[in-house]
């Protein structure tokens, strides 16, 4: 049940006054906490969310936050070079001018949500936006060991019946609560025994390496991030509840998202955290560099031993630090390199990463996506510098990103919030399901090797899909 569902509808009276007398939308956000829910809620309700046409889901290592929410109250959507900043300055805008605060005083309530391709937005393929982040109709969020809150978003227009509306949206929300077990069958991807086609192929990506081994020996770039492509016919329905499921419990070091949108989803857990805001400290890191994880815990180690000394890993590895350490001195004061935890460790495969934190001066600095606009992208899903990288890939990659590598997060009306680099992903819709991996190339890469660290980085997304890597058909792949 909703504790006091009442007061949300007087809020929205109150939504209403304001817009008739200022004359525009006003955005109602009103949040309580669900105290009598228990911990499956989350994991139940991402059964009942998933035939919604809107759904973000968010399991985050990096704070603990955990967020679910579904449909749209206002969205923010923009394309070009500029998507991220244009965002952001209809979001400030929507927060000056249109909004009826939240009448409580929970640590969790409106927040933005949502996403950007890694590029320009030129091409859009699956129907996902060059950019598009919105504020959620329903929203259940968790932090920590507290008890769930419920926030409820909905726009009052000048005359507009949002009484009406109110108890709609409650109705629909009591629903959700209490058919957490109803799942609908949303979309597919493959099973067991998948047909697949690897884009590029396997010999053509490994001749693309060569050709950008050739680039950085001439002086364009001293490094460029190339991705690839394994794409599966269907057969049989999933839930995608049961992949998100599947890496929330096996990748416990990386931050799982999912988006759903008009039918399709977007879905993956990264390592790579882009840019945290908590209060007036903002953090980030660099991660970049790999070793495959070992069979036993004595060989595991000897691996992450090697991968500290190696001196490609640790060249791949430097731009990347140095990059995101730059960004954050341009803008925040006390910022400190980290130098413990160098190596991350997640169940395929182990990366060099360095913990960068600063903070923000006062409150007229950049917020959560004015950073994410400074880092993105950073030299670990593009190249260094960074100009001639993305132009080498624009045209000799042979597919465009999508979301994959791009900025995926939220953020809240105080500033707070998180985005991750949408690696160790995977795109779903009807017909097909589509993984993506990137490998760094750098003056010491070799093509074969670069080829099996970027099957490594496929298998979380193809095991929580329920493919069977070891199978005939794809031993020689991944």
């Amino acid at each position: 049940m909703i504790p006091t569902p009442e007061a949300f509808v007087d809020a929205c009276r109150r939504g209403r006054r304001a817009a008739d007398r200022c004359g525009h939308r006003i955005l109602v956000s009103w949040s309580v906490p669900l105290p009598s829910c228990g911990p499956r809620l989350f994991n139940d309700l991402l059964g009942a969310v998933e035939g919604q046409q809107r759904v973000f889901v968010w399991v985050s290592r990096w704070s603990g936050r955990s967020l679910l929410a579904c449909g749209s109250a206002v969205d923010f959507g923009s394309e070009g070079e500029h998507r991220i900043q244009n965002i952001d300055r209809l979001w400030g805008r929507c927060l000056r001018s249109e909004l009826l605060g939240d009448q409580t005083s929970q640590p969790t309530g409106l927040t933005l949500v949502g996403g950007f391709a890694y590029g320009d937005g030129r091409r859009k393929p699956g129907g996902f936006p060059a950019g598009l982040m919105w504020v959620p109709t329903v929203q259940v969020s968790w932090s920590g060991p507290a008890a769930p809150v419920l926030t409820l978003n909905a726009i009052a227009e000048p005359g507009g019946d949002v009484v009406l509306q109110a108890w709609q949206q409650i109705k629909h929300t009591l629903r959700l609560l209490n058919n957490t077990e109803s799942i609908v069958h949303l979309t597919h991807a493959a099973d067991a025994s998948p047909a697949f086609r690897e884009v590029p192929t396997s010999q053509a990506w490994q001749r693309l390496v060569g050709r950008a081994l050739n680039q950085i020996k001439s002086g364009t770039f001293s490094k460029v991030v190339l991705a690839r492509q394994v794409i599966f016919s269907v057969r049989g329905a999933l839930h995608v509840a049961v992949p998100l499921r599947r890496l929330i419990a096996r990748q416990l070091n990386s931050t799982v998202f999912g988006v759903g949108l008009r039918g399709q989803w977007f879905v993956g857990a990264s390592p790579e955290c882009l840019i945290r805001i908590d209060g007036n400290q903002v953090y980030t890191h660099g991660l970049a560099g790999s070793a495959p994880r070992g069979t036993d815990t004595l060989q595991d180690d000897q691996l992450a031993a090697s991968l500290l000394a190696d001196t490609k890993n640790a060249q791949e590895h430097a731009v990347v630090a140095e990059f995101v350490e730059q960004v954050l001195r341009d803008v925040c004061v006390n910022v400190a390199v980290g130098t413990d935890e160098r190596v991350l460790k997640l169940p395929d495969i182990q990366h060099l990463q360095t913990f960068v934190r600063g903070t923000l001066p006062s409150e007229e600095v950049p917020g959560l996506l004015a950073l994410a606009q400074r880092l993105h992208p950073t030299p670990a899903v593009c190249g260094f510098p960074r100009a001639p990288a993305q132009q080498w890939l624009a045209r000799h990659e042979p597919f465009d990103r999508g979301w994959y590598a791009g900025p995926v997060g939220w953020t809240e009306a105080d500033g707070t919030g998180e985005m991750a680099v949408a690696i160790r992903s995977a795109l779903l819709n009807s017909a097909s399901a589509t993984a993506y991996a990137g490998c760094g190339i750098v003056s010491d890469s070799h093509e074969a090797e670069e080829y099996r660290e970027s099957c490594l980085k496929l298998r979380p997304m193809l095991q929580a899909l329920g493919v069977d890597t070891g199978q005939a058909s794809l031993k020689g792949t991944l």
